[in-house]
């Protein structure tokens, strides 16, 4: 590692003006990315939205369809798996 610090050192020397371009620059492209990101985020986030909301309400793709489908699946296993059988309640 002491090598590449060297080898650094050699070539800026007391390049003082470099090191100061440099990090300006690795600063406005980490900042450049990151408005990237959020704008590319935020198109996928409205594009699903769209696909969401053209969907009505008698559509078995739709959100609430599936949601109602997901939620009586858990009650319907959590019913078999954990309530108490005739047999048991006997005893």
């Amino acid at each position: 590692m002491s090598g590449v610090y060297d080898t650094m050192i050699g070539v800026l020397g007391d390049g003082s003006a470099m090191m100061l371009a440099l990090v300006v620059f690795l600063a406005a492209a980490v900042m450049a990315f990151g408005v990237m990101a959020t704008v590319h985020a935020r198109g996928a986030v409205k594009r699903r939205t769209a696909v969401i909301a053209e969907h009505d309400g008698n559509d078995s793709r739709a959100l609430r369809t599936s949601s109602i489908k997901a939620v009586q699946r858990l009650i319907d296993y959590t019913t078999k798996h954990y309530s108490a059988s005739e047999k048991t309640k006997a005893t």
